[in-house]
């Protein structure tokens, strides 16, 4: 669990634990911004990361907006999650809202794939790409 490190915008590492979903929603504090990871799945099933971005139903508005604009930057420095889920209540955190995210992520990707690999026969010249 990554928190903010007083009233700064740095993250710190606050916390952790090997008791799956359960035990990470029972960290999450009500008036505080915070992140979780996640790991669902057995190593036959290739366990899966998702990162749940806790906005607790106290945290003030100024502090949500905040967090809000840190979120891309979240994004772009844990690589490796899967998918990313924002909750504000303890039941909002659950092993099946989790699973049923990362299989939409993972269905999401696969129908990309798909469009990729279709396109990657067509001549090159046929694939316009634009900059805004």
């Amino acid at each position: 669990m990554f928190v903010y490190d007083g009233i700064s915008n740095k993250l710190r590492l606050a916390d952790s634990g090997a008791g799956g979903v359960a035990e990470l929603a029972s960290k999450f504090h009500v008036s505080k911004p915070q992140y979780g990871l996640c790991r669902i799945g057995t190593a036959a099933e290739s366990p899966r990361t998702a990162m749940i971005i806790w906005m607790g139903q106290k945290v003030d508005d100024f502090q949500r907006t905040e967090c809000a604009s840190h979120v891309p930057a979240i994004k772009n420095f844990f690589k490796e999650v899967h998918v990313f889920l924002t909750a504000e209540r303890p039941e909002d955190v659950t092993e099946e809202r989790i699973r049923a995210e990362l299989s939409k992520a993972q269905n999401n990707s696969s129908t990309q794939w798909l469009r990729r690999s279709s396109q990657s026969s067509m001549d090159r010249k046929d694939i316009v790409v634009g900059f805004m």
